[in-house]
């Protein structure tokens, strides 16, 4: 059975989309609230994996967002692992009295706030929060893991990408040749100056988005074999299993 991610999102949904198809889940997305209660109401529930709504900010007139979200609550009584519903705004204003009053049960909330919509904000914050709960390498111990720093029970904010991460994970420019994507890479001096294992890191992913069968990582990975400190030998092993399996 293939799973849904259940997608609300009036100005986005178009880059929701496109980022979906690199992935073997099915989107099930809308631009109103009003078409994604309708279309809720005849989704098969045990298929949803979780829910996306990806806005500015919150209506004014929240009643449609109630009736949805509620109906979101109530077909995921029972379900194991719980469901998760991910906020993505830009101005959260609202949320936490909304959601208080509301007094919803069944659902776990996750938030992470936006200055713009990055493709790396829906693979990691919207898709990866969903995937979290079901498949590797999602439930990592890397530094984007959802922690909870809310005062609100339910509602967890996605903390950003460390800058270094966030750098050694960014989109290649493919340029006519590998030598010229390395030398004029935006990201790979500032690596360097940081770590030489993240700098190597992104060099590999670099080489291996030109050639699938680039394999060269056996001096790559006795470099992070030979950390010490135990939480970053994690993550860039991580990062490594991230650029193998789906690449920059």
């Amino acid at each position: 059975m293939t799973m849904i991610i259940f997608a609300v999102s009036p100005s986005y949904l178009r880059y929701i989309r496109e980022e979906s198809l690199k992935y073997q889940f099915k989107l099930q997305g809308y631009g109103s609230l009003s078409k994604a209660l309708d279309g809720l109401m005849k989704t098969n529930a045990s298929e949803i994996g979780g829910f996306i709504l990806v806005v500015d900010r919150l209506p004014d007139n929240k009643s449609m967002l109630y009736e949805f979200i509620r109906l979101c609550d109530m077909i995921s009584e029972n379900s194991s692992p719980v469901k998760r519903f991910v906020f993505g705004l830009q101005d959260d204003s609202g949320l936490l009295p909304f959601l208080k009053e509301s007094g919803f049960k069944n659902l776990e909330f996750y938030l992470s706030k936006f200055e713009i919509v990055t493709d790396s904000f829906i693979k990691k914050d919207m898709f990866g929060t969903i995937l979290d709960s079901y498949y590797k390498p999602y439930n990592s111990n890397l530094e984007y893991k959802i922690k909870s720093t809310s005062t609100l029970k339910g509602l967890k904010y996605i903390p950003p990408l460390p800058v270094a991460v966030a750098k050694c994970l960014s989109p290649v420019a493919m340029l006519e040749s590998v030598e010229s994507s390395i030398d004029l890479d935006l990201y790979l001096k500032d690596l360097k100056s940081v770590s030489e294992i993240y700098y190597q890191l992104r060099l590999f992913g670099i080489k291996r988005k030109y050639d699938a069968d680039y394999g060269n990582i056996e001096h790559l990975e006795n470099m992070i074999n030979d950390v010490s400190d135990k939480v970053l030998k994690e993550r860039y092993r991580i990062i490594l299993k991230y650029i193998l399996e789906i690449g920059l």
